[in-house]
């Protein structure tokens, strides 16, 4: 049997041939060994499938409904081994999580969770500033509701290996409705419907998902009429098929793929930031409605097959590809829909770095009678607010008006790009601006010429090759493109480029997406460098609050680069000539963390980093020994006082102590130096001599000097 009592703990009773429920320091746990627990928190195993939805304190069997009712928060929720493989269903009531607990299927390779199309599954109910409700390892079906037909999250909520999939709202989130904080890794939302906004998720709050798969979902236009007898008709535009989002998102490495909605096919965003993420194949299709006897019609514009920027989107390594915005003609009244951005609809501030806007479209619809074309704006692009494209590649996109970007908002800024092999069926294949939008472009390679103004742009010319194989979907560069080495260092903003190597090749950044790469997409790269300096210990001097470092010279390379870091976090770029670089600014008694690589050339990519090195500032070790102690000197500042008839001044240290600066001896100021045969035990001062009137009035005591050591 058993038991429930105000602490939310079990008893404990002697059960005869029946499965032993042992307890241990408020852990309990049913059907196998108890495990450690964290104190004052529990683990509760369910060991059937059936949703019982009382607590029965007569048997042993303990549901997921009755094992989220009565755990606590930072309890654990995990599932017996024989419910391996098995589905749990819901009776026709969602389950209500009010506490911050973990439910964790990933012990028995996951488990499914269903609602059999007759209730949500989760409602997660927290105070915003409570702990996470956790899911790990659930497959989540069969929800249907009118708000997140899967899982409403008004609290915080992170889901970890999960499949939300096949379920369905009435209005808003088919998979999920979040107005709190949610959090997804490596998940997969497929498959579920929404009646208006947010076919798979639909975010009021903070939204980030990372290693995430968001697949064939869809939302729909919603039809409404008024029943008060007004007889008042309404079309509301289904929007963000994938994603809605009027929060603060963010995309890390996620596939966003086959979605549909009229407005944002994947993504429809007010605030997003996307790195390393795949928007393909969704879309944003227009339809014309008609509903009464009369002809009524209402329109619902097809814009943004990939991604709808209401807002603000910062996007960097992305691949926005294959997403489509359609129209369509209604022959009976000439009516048309417009379409809009097949791969990206900007109304707001949209940044794109080193990213691909690929072989996107926006359908537009035909006039045969008048021979004219209506909608079909930018099959890459439509901007009707500002954005900024740096090392973006924006080929193979198709509109009818600007096939590659069209652009009639605020601004546009194109630099370091390539709009190319895009094409338009009445005007502008790469580049198409109205009268009023002004269009900078920078180190930009298109068949566009008519930038409102430009620097250093070049001419796409057809006869030289460009990409590695444009018509397979390759846009990577081939060898001899016109964009190698074309590009300004100034906009460089990322250390790689969407393929992960080096931005910057043979010292030049190159134009586009991707830097070029020789030998069959074989990364050819000399050696590492290795820094020679501090071979006598982990102290060098160059002076004061200043270092010398060199290092080895390595074939293939076209000049170095070294880099210091007093923290190991901030690195700082230092002007190298050769193989040897001056540090200065330093501050004293302070370690210092150096690494250096070789600057690739032509077919040669950059160096792997060499080796760190740490090397203090001030003192010296003198001796060799490893440690600066007794028996090495310290570091002399030495001032005196000018007088008339002086010349230079040069300043000798007696190292080996034979009473004579010579040929054994090397100068101090600047310099480092070893023990010599014939050195005492190196300590400071030594005897000075004089090779000049200055160090000769020095040693009669006629000059002003001053001894600091530090």
């Amino acid at each position: 049997m058993k038991e429930w009592n105000s602490n939310r703990r079990f008893g404990m009773e002697i059960l005869e041939d029946r499965a032993l429920l042992a307890v241990s320091a408020g852990f309990a746990q049913l059907g196998f060994p108890a495990e450690t627990a964290p104190t004052g928190t529990a683990v509760w195993v369910v060991n059937t499938a059936a949703d019982s939805t009382g607590w029965n304190e007569m048997d042993d069997v303990i549901s997921l409904r009755e094992a989220i009712s009565c755990s606590s928060a930072g309890d654990t929720i995990i599932f017996d081994p024989g419910l391996a493989g098995q589905t749990i269903t819901l009776s026709g009531l969602g389950l209500f999580v009010v506490n911050a607990v973990t439910i964790d299927a990933s012990g028995i390779g996951g488990i499914t969770v269903t609602a059999g199309g007759r209730s949500q599954v989760f409602y997660i109910d927290l105070e915003p500033d409570d702990r996470a409700v956790g899911l790990i390892g659930l497959t989540i079906t069969g929800g249907n509701a009118d708000d997140g037909g899967g899982i409403y999250n008004c609290g915080a909520l992170t889901m970890t290996d999960c499949t939300v999939s096949g379920n369905t709202s009435g209005s808003r989130g088919g998979a999920i409705f979040s107005e709190g904080v949610l959090t997804l890794t490596d998940c997969t939302v497929s498959g579920n419907t929404a009646s208006y906004s947010g076919g798979g998720i639909e975010s009021h709050g903070s939204l980030t998902l990372s290693g995430c798969v968001i697949a064939g979902n869809s939302a729909n236009d919603y039809w409404s009429y008024d029943e008060s007898g007004s007889g008042s008709e309404s079309l509301s535009t289904g929007r963000g098929g994938g994603i809605y989002s009027e929060g603060v998102l963010r995309l890390t490495g996620c596939t966003v793929s086959e979605n549909t909605a009229s407005e944002g096919g994947g993504i429809y965003s007010v605030s997003a930031t996307l790195a390393d993420c795949v928007i393909t194949g969704n879309s944003a299709a227009g339809y014309i409605y008609s509903y009464s006897e009369g002809g009524s019609y209402f329109y619902a514009y097809g814009y943004g097959g990939g991604v709808y920027v209401g807002g603000e989107l910062t996007a960097a390594s992305c691949v926005i590809s294959g997403n489509s915005a359609g129209g369509v003609r209604r022959e009976a009244d000439s009516s048309s829909i417009f379409s809009s951005g097949g791969g990206i609809y900007n109304e707001g501030v949209l940044t794109l770095t080193n990213s691909v806007v690929s072989e996107n479209s926006a359908a537009g619809t035909y006039d045969g009678e008048y021979d004219f074309y209506e909608g079909g704006e930018g099959g890459g692009i439509c901007n009707r607010g500002g954005i900024s494209l740096t090392n973006c590649t924006i080929a193979g996109n198709e509109s009818v008006s600007g096939g590659g970007v069209y652009s009639d908002g605020v601004s546009a800024s194109v630099c370091n790009s390539v709009v190319v092999l895009n094409t338009s069926a009445f005007s502008g294949n790469d580049v198409c601006h109205g009268e009023d939008n002004a269009v900078y472009a920078c180190n930009t390679l298109s068949s566009f010429t008519d930038w409102t103004e430009s620097e250093n742009c070049l001419t796409y010319d057809s006869s030289f090759p460009l990409f590695a194989d444009a018509a397979g979907g390759d846009y990577t560069l081939a060898a001899n493109s016109q964009a190698i080495d074309k590009g300004n260092n100034a906009y460089v903003e990322t250390e790689t480029d969407l393929a992960g190597n080096p931005r910057i090749v043979g010292g030049i950044v190159d134009i586009g997406a991707y830097e070029y790469r020789s030998g069959g997409g074989q990364t050819e790269q000399p050696a590492a460098p290795a820094i020679s300096t501090g071979s006598r210990g982990v102290y060098v001097s160059y002076g004061a609050n200043r270092h010398q470092i060199q290092w080895s010279a390595v074939a293939n390379a076209s000049g170095y680069e070294l880099h210091y870091s007093a923290d190991g976090s901030r690195w700082t770029a230092v002007s190298a000539a050769g193989t040897a670089a001056v540090v200065t600014g330093l501050t004293y008694g302070q370690d210092v963390q150096y690494r250096v690589r070789a600057l690739g050339t032509g077919s040669y990519t950059d160096s792997d980093w060499s080796g760190i090195k740490t090397f203090n500032v001030c003192p010296m070790d003198i001796n060799g020994d490893g440690d600066v102690g007794g028996l090495d000197r310290n570091v002399l500042a030495v001032s005196w006082g000018a007088e008339e008839g002086d010349g230079e001044y040069q300043f000798y240290a007696d190292i080996n102590a034979d009473g004579d600066v010579g040929g054994l001896d090397r100068n101090f100021l600047g310099s480092n130096w070893g023990a010599e045969a014939g050195d005492g035990d190196l300590t400071y001062p030594k005897p000075l001599a004089a090779t000049d009137a200055a160090f000769a009035a020095y040693a009669s005591g006629g000059l002003d000097i001053d001894l600091n050591i530090f």
